[in-house]
């Protein structure tokens, strides 16, 4: 579906003036530095704690939409960190890299959920759900647009 450039632009308006009004619901809540990691990090971690396995670098880094190098970096900070055990296995002569959560990682993406938990509880009647689902509209789109094309398809 084609959007034209003044309704996109209503749009990004739109998902702007949200971002300033829940900037100011949250001004003094950061869930990410309060518990010690970055918006990056957390998303590794979210993505680990949720899988009933461990899973690949491989794995990861396709869920995430993000190079296996940066990965493989991030995660060794994570390991370092304590919030992450990092091993690597023998495929034959392959090298496969497989990452679980430690005890640490559940602690932590369980006390940022809490702080997302009294953030929502903060933005009751203050934003509009219909503001905040057209931004989360946008935010995909944006973020899709943003993805290398994966092997085989040609860029947009």
């Amino acid at each position: 579906m084609e959007v034209s450039a003044a309704s996109l632009t209503d749009i990004v308006e739109d998902y702007f003036e949200g971002i300033q009004r829940v900037s100011q619901v949250f001004s003094d809540i950061n869930p990410f530095s309060s518990n010690g990691i970055g918006l990056s990090r957390w998303s590794i971690l979210k993505r680990l704690v949720a899988s009933p396995k461990p899973m690949t670098a491989n794995e990861l880094a396709k869920a995430l939409g993000a190079s296996r190098a940066r990965l493989l970096e991030e995660l060794r900070e994570l390991e370092s960190s304590g919030f992450v055990s990092l091993s690597t296995l023998r495929d034959g002569g392959r090298r496969i890299s497989q990452v679980s959560a430690l005890p640490l990682a559940h602690e932590v993406v369980r006390a940022i959920s809490q702080e997302f938990s009294v953030m929502t509880a903060r933005l009751e009647g203050k934003v509009s759900s219909e503001r905040l689902t057209r931004a989360s509209r946008l935010a995909a789109r944006v973020a899709s647009m943003m993805r290398p094309p994966r092997s085989g398809q040609a860029a947009a």
